[in-house]
């Protein structure tokens, strides 16, 4: 694993997955769209938060009720969906068939008890060794928890959850140690998606990061296999997940164009033929930070996709 290549507080990793045709890229922002509609309380929204809650409960582990989600719906059909209390640091665009957000997360690092009400913060901790006798009580606890989706019409959806883990017994005295995991999960129905990608950064103005590890080291370019997606520091901390298409990583600075150029050529992968049902496709990234032991770091998370 590479070791302290980026340091200070300028931290940001990004990554793409593309399986458009080759002409096609994620080369600008969107424009920004008019403000979204909160439908929450309507028979569509209620439905769509009954039906992503329960996803995010059992696909992907993180306990959701249906209540704690708020429901956006942009002038072009779109939607995003994210628990309440993330929704009111979240910033939304949809437009030209793109859709994308960004929002605060970390909130609830500084509280040992997160609310209850917080976006599911958890006591479970994860072990892991690394093989030397240090590292026997060095154990990676899950400290907050969220998922958020984005539906294009009909024609595709994104799912993203992020994770922050802190590192208990690191051995240090004057840092702490802290991982950021997103995943995100494109579904398309027919032949809707283009592009999907995740990304993560420090959060402007807060407290200073330096870059200790990140996962996976280089990207993905060939037929579906497995990807390791670790990071370590006296103990590692790491998850597999199937790597499709092209997966594009960019490790940069806050300050960096997080949009990042990639091309797909259908011919090597999906063949020139109609795509029936749904095809699922997935990216994934995880980053190791320090900071100083009295502080707790925040993240921007952001995700998105073309359809």
């Amino acid at each position: 694993m590479p070791r302290a290549r980026l340091g200070g507080i300028a931290l940001s990793l990004g990554m793409l997955l593309s399986i458009a045709l080759p002409t096609a890229t994620v080369a600008a922002e969107p424009a920004a769209s008019p403000d979204p509609d909160d439908i929450t309380s309507t028979r569509r929204g209620r439905a769509l938060a009954a039906e992503t809650a329960a996803r995010f409960t059992s696909a992907y582990g993180v306990p959701t009720n249906a209540s704690d989600l708020t429901v956006l719906e942009f002038p072009d059909g779109s939607f995003i969906i994210a628990p309440e209390l993330l929704a009111g640091g979240l910033d939304a665009l949809s437009t030209d068939g793109v859709s994308s957000a960004t929002v605060e997360v970390g909130a609830t690092l500084a509280s040992e008890t997160a609310p209850k009400t917080a976006p599911m913060a958890s006591t479970r901790q994860e072990e892991a060794t690394a093989g030397i006798q240090a590292a026997a009580a060095a154990t990676w606890s899950l400290k907050e928890q969220a998922c958020l989706t984005s539906l294009y019409v009909d024609s595709a959806r994104l799912d993203s959850c992020y994770y922050i883990y802190q590192l208990i017994n690191d051995g240090s005295t004057t840092k702490n140690f802290w991982a950021l995991r997103q995943k995100g999960t494109a579904f398309e129905y027919g032949s809707g998606l283009h592009s999907a990608w995740v990304s993560g950064e420090r959060t402007q103005s807060t407290t200073s990061q330096t870059w200790v590890d990140w996962g996976p080291e280089q990207g993905h370019d060939g037929s579906c296999s497995s990807v390791n997606v670790g990071v370590s520091y006296v103990a590692s901390l790491s998850y597999t997940v199937t790597g499709c298409e092209k997966w594009v990583i960019d490790k940069t600075c806050n300050n960096c164009s997080p949009w990042m150029k990639a091309t797909w050529d259908c011919n090597c992968w999906f063949g020139l033929d109609a795509k029936e049902g749904v095809v699922s496709r997935a990216i994934a990234y995880q980053i190791l930070v320090s900071s100083s032991q009295s502080a707790t770091p925040r993240f921007r998370v952001g995700y998105g996709m073309a359809a």
